[in-house]
């Protein structure tokens, strides 16, 4: 196969929420993605607890803390349109089974995460080989 060169830049606009809904193809895929979004209903208190741990417990962080400020206002915006947008987009049971599910899922994986990174640093305390080590350990 010959090269066809290098690949032409491509700029693209960030997306909010409301432009990925319109923009989608499919409505259960949209009504998919925006329930599994739901977990954000609780994110601004974790957010508030995990910053607050964080400049407790690793002051050289605190620049670093940018982005989660941010989602202290931007969380509970994109979960108030979140829950608007699928109690209207869920009118079927069979859509409204789908929006739970898509949920349940995404906890699932959250749950999944959590349980990896307590399993690597904390019991037994195996982090992978190339992981992230504590110092001192």
């Amino acid at each position: 196969m010959a090269p066809c060169g290098p690949a032409p830049a491509i700029v693209l606009a960030p997306l909010t929420v409301p432009a990925l809904v319109s923009t989608s193809a499919s409505l259960v895929a949209t009504l998919e993605a925006v329930a599994s979004s739901l977990t954000e209903l609780f994110s601004r208190d974790l957010i508030s607890l995990r910053m607050e741990k964080l400049r407790q417990h690793y002051s050289w962080l605190s620049g670093g803390l940018d982005y989660f400020e941010a989602r202290l206002t931007q969380a509970p915006e994109d979960a108030t349109f979140a829950v608007n947008y699928v109690y209207k987009a869920a009118r079927t049971r069979a859509e409204q089974e789908l929006a739970v599910q898509a949920l349940r899922d995404k906890c699932d994986i959250l749950w999944a995460q959590l349980d990896a990174l307590y399993f690597a640093y904390v019991k037994p305390g195996w982090p992978p080989p190339g992981a992230f080590r504590i110092e001192g350990e």
